[in-house]
C-alpha cells in the first residue's frame, strides 16, 4: 500500500501525491466505457470541451450571468465528461433536497457498473479531504458529490492565467478547487502559479487543493492527453461540487438545515 505523499506549497497549495492508488485503474474503466450503452446514463460519452467565460447579463443584478462559449481553435482544450449519478442532468433532479434515488439505483444497470468506479475514487478522496482539513483547519464536507467531471486535454490544449472563482457573482460560493490527476504519461500541461512563481507536474494519482482565488493557468500539452477530475469544495455550507453542477438551489436549502442544526442526513 503506497503512503500519501504530502507538500505543502506556496499560497496555500496543497499537493498530495500517491492519493489515489487507483487512477490508472479508473481511467481505463473510463475509456474502455465510453461507448457502453450500459452506462451512459451515468457515464456519458466524451463531449467537446470548449474552455468558457461569464458575461453579466445585468448590471443592476448581479447574480445573472451567462457562460460564453467562443467558436475558435485556441477555446478548443479537450474533451470532457459529466458524471450523472443522482440524475442531475438526466432528469433535472437539480434541486435540493434531491429526489432519493437509492433503489432506483439498486435497479438501474448503469449504476450497478458505475458504483465501483466511482468508489476508486470516492474512498480516496475523503481520506485526501481529511488531511485537507487537518491543514486548512476546515471542517470535512457534508455532502460529496459523486457528479464528476472529467476532463481531457487534447494536444495544443492549455489554459490561460485565471481563478476558478467568479468574485463579482454572489452566487459563486467555491472557496476551494481539487484537481485529482489520473494520467502522467503526457508532455507539458504543468500547473503553472503564475503569481507565485512556481510550477507542478502533478503525478498519476494525486490531488492538488488550491485556493479558487489563487492564480493559475496550464501550459500547452505538447503530447499525449492530460485527464484529470475537476471539483470544488463550499467551506460555507459543507458540500463539494463539480465544475459546472447546479449546486446554488441546494445551498439555499442546506443554508436552511445549517440554521436550524438539521444537516445529518444530507
Amino acid at each position: 500500500m503506497t503512503t500519501p505523499i504530502i507538500h505543502d506549497m506556496p499560497g496555500g497549495v496543497i499537493y498530495i501525491e500517491n492519493a489515489f492508488p487507483k487512477s490508472k485503474e479508473f481511467l481505463d474503466f473510463v475509456e474502455s466505457n465510453d461507448q457502453n450503452p450500459e452506462i451512459l446514463k451515468v457515464f456519458p460519452s466524451w463531449s467537446t470541451w470548449i474552455n468558457g467565460y461569464p458575461v453579466s447579463l445585468d448590471e443592476n443584478d448581479l447574480t445573472k450571468w451567462e457562460q460564453i462559449f467562443p467558436d475558435n481553435e485556441g477555446a478548443l482544450a479537450g474533451v470532457a465528461k459529466m458524471l450523472d449519478w443522482d440524475l442531475s442532468y438526466n432528469e433535472d433532479n437539480q434541486y435540493w433536497p434531491r429526489k432519493d434515488i437509492s433503489n432506483y439505483a439498486q435497479e438501474s444497470k448503469a449504476h450497478q457498473l458505475a458504483l465501483p468506479a466511482i468508489k476508486m475514487i470516492e474512498d480516496d478522496y475523503v481520506n485526501a479531504l481529511k488531511i485537507w482539513s487537518e491543514k486548512t483547519n476546515n471542517d470535512l464536507p457534508h455532502h460529496i458529490t459523486r457528479n464528476y467531471c472529467i476532463r481531457k486535454y487534447r494536444i495544443g490544449g492549455f489554459m490561460g492565467p485565471h481563478i476558478d472563482r467568479n468574485i463579482l457573482n454572489p452566487k459563486n460560493s467555491m472557496d476551494w478547487t481539487s484537481l485529482i490527476y489520473l494520467n502522467d504519461d503526457y508532455e507539458g500541461g504543468e500547473l503553472v502559479f503564475d503569481q507565485l512563481g512556481y510550477s507542478i507536474k502533478p503525478s498519476a494519482g494525486s490531488i492538488v487543493f488550491l485556493p479558487c482565488l489563487v492564480s493559475h493557468e496550464v501550459s500547452e500539452v505538447i503530447s499525449g492527453n492530460k485527464t484529470y477530475i475537476f471539483l470544488f469544495m463550499h467551506t460555507g455550507t459543507g458540500i463539494t461540487s463539480a465544475l459546472g453542477e447546479p449546486y446554488q438551489n441546494m445551498e439555499e436549502k442546506l443554508i436552511s438545515f445549517n440554521n436550524n442544526n438539521t444537516i445529518d442526513n444530507i
